[in-house]
């Protein structure tokens, strides 16, 4: 018993902090002694912290909150967050929208054969005079006495007719003629005589053979002398020939016989015969007079040549002109003219007339051109004519190169063309439109692809011929490194193999088609004007077989790019409209409460700081936000931004003034909570201006006040969670790289200038009463007959605080002890200015009893549980304002009294 009182008025001894008031008469049976604890706890608290010497209602230091707050100017007190926001914006769909935007719609190419069935024909074709010929003239013949000799006599004949014929036209009574240089047979001038006298014959001057001269009557001049080849005896004939080539002939003509005897003078008996003759003569030029006459002439074999090795030819149309060219001083009437095919065409026979011409004439000396149409033609033809002239009354000059020259020249389209291939090329070329009007592809503008696919879908040849090459190539569609000369060209080569990486295939076999898929990354489109051009050349196998080719053959493809994906870009758009969320369900919206579409951010320390503080309505914020991207050009951001608290509570953040969005603009259409539209006050719209460098990122920063925004508002939720779905609209020059950069960061600014009913605050505290010794045994010689615990406050924060304070176990259970008792005790702000700062502390207590179970309980006491809930008094300022320094300052005290049996 002794034992027990004394290690009780030990502890009482040890524990206390005031004076105790111990017994100073002699021991009764009984006494009553009162016990103080003066701190059971004692805290300072500022409302924000832990600072020196005080902890906080809101601890700071906490992860999560500890980089909240700062102390500004005048020892104000402000929150501060920064924070990066993953995936706050995402410009993805800007690229994919873009790049939809950008691909062409699927077109239809071909190339026909025209250029090949389009050729140029020539014939050229004359009706010759060819030669003037002279049938053979026998210009003497004649038996004459020689009285005496030596002789030199002229002989008398008639003039020579000098008619003409022609492998055209025939000619008569030539007055003059010249002869051409032709000999072997022609131009002859033969000369016999037979000697029926009774000497043997020579020239008169007994030199040599007997001799002819034949000179012209109008002149005198030698034509020609005739020297025999011997001295003709008596009874025998001597002959002797020269040449009249190069001579003029005139039908008038003087023959003078040259005879002598070698024995000298003599008085011959009997008589000689003299024959002059000519073989055909062939004159250069004439001059003779053209009788009317009609003639038939034909040429055979007249060839058509063409721009390739042709076997026949049927036409569709023709350019065709038969040029008359009439060199003969006459006129000449073409009365017909056919040409006929020599060979088989197709369905048409040999001789299918393919020309009739109507009668038509040609001056003397001219040349007229008629139009003409063919239906078939063959390599070889036959040009059959009548041809008539009304000829000349006096004579004319005329030479052996005169004639009628036909020629047929002209441009034709063939619906077939019969040949022998040579390697005949055509080609063809056209634009793929971009038909989007949001986007514009001036000179130099470009996209790269990241990836995509050219499809040649159902590449047909309906040629019977093969195809040695065909390329298909796109000048806008450059490979790397992109100079002019790097071009993509498609090939389809005889004998290749297929090799997709080189865009090279094996040959196009006809009638058979086939589709390719060629890889598009790292390929860049130059659509300028928003068009690609694409060409198509085709060259022909050379075969010694003949092959045919239809108007109808051609080569052709759907192309189509798709899948494309941009890796960089640099063009020109028109009000460009972008999702920046995937719509995911394809219902046409973006849902900011559907997680898979809307971009998700946590703000880590406004989370923290929810969980211990709700009811905060604040004002004067400052929200920064800024964006960093690499993305060069003009957009606006329609955006819709929910912020979420702890308690699941949401707020849109609402743009103002120039960030306002209006009814009238459609795009935020799509938006929606829930399935809901958006209204135009829960959506803002944000300007921006990109970089002018993709190289060289750009930031842009944006901050959000209470004149653009209701950023008060939606930040007194203290949202954890930002959710973000929107659209953009861009204009003007962009220009994109990937990867393409948007960072957002948020800096939240709030000083703390706090207008609100109720700041709802909880902390737990260390507060260990297991060493308290509190006998509690009715048997004990020392018994608790009163026990208290009494709560004071000095408060000068300028703000009530409601206070309760509950004591918990190690397990953080309560053990049902609570200060007050009931309700909460009331703390009364501080006073304070007309700036809202406080003046001074306002100071008070309150105190509980504690039944026996409660005290039996107290010493289970490990933790004390602070529940404050922060207001404003309605009676001052409708908002305050905290310094650093401002603080609560709470004390729990225990007061206790002993009653001590002595024996």
């Amino acid at each position: 018993m002794r034992r027990a009182l004394a290690g009780c008025l030990g502890l009482l001894l040890c524990v206390s902090l005031s004076r105790c008031e111990m017994p100073t008469g002699a021991p009764d049976f009984s006494f009553e002694s009162s016990l103080r604890v003066p701190l059971l706890l004692e805290k300072t608290f500022v409302l924000l912290g832990p600072q020196e010497g005080a902890d906080a209602l809101i601890d700071t230091t906490r992860h999560g909150v500890d980089t909240l707050f700062r102390v500004e100017s005048d020892n104000v007190l402000a929150l501060v967050a920064e924070e990066e926001l993953e995936d706050f914006i995402q410009l993805n769909e800007l690229s994919r929208t873009l790049a939809e935007r950008a691909t062409p719609a699927p077109v239809s190419v071909s190339a026909g054969v025209g250029n090949i069935l389009e050729q140029e024909l020539s014939a050229s074709y004359s009706f010759d005079l060819q030669v003037l010929r002279i049938a053979p003239l026998a210009l003497v013949d004649t038996t004459m006495p020689v009285p005496v000799l030596p002789l030199e006599a002229s002989i008398p004949s008639p003039p020579a007719r000098l008619d003409l014929g022609t492998g055209f036209v025939d000619l008569e009574g030539g007055t003059e003629v010249m002869l051409s240089n032709a000999s072997g047979g022609v131009n002859e001038l033969h000369v016999t005589i037979y000697n029926g006298l009774n000497v043997p014959l020579s020239d008169s001057r007994a030199s040599g053979p007997p001799r002819l001269r034949i000179r012209y009557a109008d002149t005198g001049a030698l034509l020609q002398e005739v020297v025999l080849e011997r001295t003709p005896l008596p009874g025998e004939t001597a002959s002797g020939m020269a040449s009249l080539a190069g001579k003029r002939l005139v039908p008038a003509l003087i023959y003078e016989l040259d005879l002598g005897t070698p024995g000298g003078a003599a008085q011959p008996l009997g008589a000689i015969q003299l024959r002059v003759w000519t073989t055909t003569l062939e004159a250069d030029r004439a001059r003779a007079a053209i009788p009317a006459q009609t003639v038939q002439v034909e040429r055979r074999q007249v060839t058509i040549a063409g721009e390739s090795q042709m076997a026949g030819a049927v036409l569709a149309s023709s350019e065709l002109t038969l040029t008359l060219h009439n060199q003969l001083p006459v006129a000449l009437q073409i009365e017909s003219l056919q040409i006929q095919t020599r060979e088989p065409v197709g369905p048409y026979p040999a001789g299918y007339a393919t020309l009739r011409l109507d009668p038509v004439t040609v001056g003397p000396k001219a040349t007229i051109a008629v139009p003409v149409q063919l239906g078939v033609v063959s390599r070889e033809v036959d040009v059959l004519a009548t041809v008539s002239t009304p000829g000349s009354t006096t004579p004319v000059d005329i030479t052996a190169a005169d004639r009628l020259e036909m020629n047929l020249q002209g441009t034709v389209r063939l619906d077939a063309l019969y040949f022998y291939p040579q390697g005949e090329t055509f080609q063809a070329e056209g634009a793929i439109s971009i038909a989007s009007d949001d986007v514009v592809f001036e000179a130099g503008d470009y996209v790269t692809l990241a990836s995509g696919r050219l499809v040649l879908e159902d590449l047909l040849s309906t040629l019977e011929v093969s195809l040695d090459t065909l390329r298909l190539s796109f000048p806008d569609i450059r490979r790397p490194p992109y100079g002019p000369g790097d071009t993509l060209v498609i090939r389809f080569v005889r004998g290749a193999v297929d090799d997709p990486a080189r865009y090279t295939f094996a040959g196009l076999p006809a009638g058979v088609a086939v589709t390719k898929t060629l890889p598009l990354q790292d390929l860049r489109l130059y659509p300028a004007q928003n068009t690609l051009r694409y060409r198509i050349y085709g060259k022909l196998e050379t075969a010694t077989q003949a092959r045919a080719l239809k108007a109808t053959d051609s080569i052709r493809a759907t192309v189509r790019l798709e899948r494309l994906d941009l890796k960089e870009a640099r063009l020109r758009v028109n009000d460009l409209v972008a999702d920046l969320n995937n719509d995911v369900n394809n219902d046409g919206r973006l849902d900011v409460a559907l997680d898979a579409e809307a971009r998700v951010s946590r703000i880590d320390e406004l989370d923290e700081l929810g969980k211990r503080v709700s009811g905060l309505q604040v004002q004067g914020t400052d929200l920064t936000l800024s964006l960093t991207t690499n993305i060069g050009g003009e957009a606006t951001l329609y955006l819709a931004v929910l912020g979420r608290a702890n308690d699941g509570s949401v707020r849109f953040l609402k743009g103002r003034g120039p960030y306002a969005v209006t009814p009238g603009d459609p795009i935020v259409a799509p938006l929606s909570y829930n399935g809901m539209p958006l209204n135009t006050d829960q959506l803002i719209r944000l300007p921006f201006v990109g970089t002018d460098d993709p190289d060289r990122p750009v930031t842009r920063t944006y901050v959000l006040d209470a004149t653009n925004s209701n950023v008060d508002e939606f930040l007194s939720l203290l949202p954890q969670e930002l959710r973000v779905v929107g659209r953009v609209v861009a204009a003007g020059r962009v220009q994109l790289r990937k990867p393409l950069a948007v960072t957002a960061r948020v800096g939240l600014r709030i000083p703390l200038h706090i207008a609100a009913d109720v700041i709802a605050v909880q902390d737990t505290v260390a507060v260990d009463l297991s060493t308290l010794e509190l006998p509690t045994d009715p048997q004990d010689d020392v018994q608790v007959e009163e026990a208290q615990l009494i709560l004071r406050y000095a408060n000068r924060i300028p703000l009530a605080v409601a206070t309760q304070i509950e004591l918990l176990d190690a397990y953080d259970q309560p053990i049902g002890v609570r200060i007050p008792a009931k309700n909460a005790l009331q703390v009364a702000a501080a006073p304070v200015d007309n700036q809202g700062f406080a003046t001074t502390y306002r100071e008070g207590e309150v105190s509980v009893v504690l039944n026996q179970e409660q005290l039996a309980l107290l010493k289970q006491g490990r933790r004390a549980r602070l529940i404050l809930e922060v207001q404003t008094p309605a009676e001052q300022v409708a908002a305050v304002r905290i310094r650093a320094t401002d603080a609560l300052r709470l004390q729990l005290q225990g007061r206790f009294r002993y009653k001590v049996r002595v024996h």
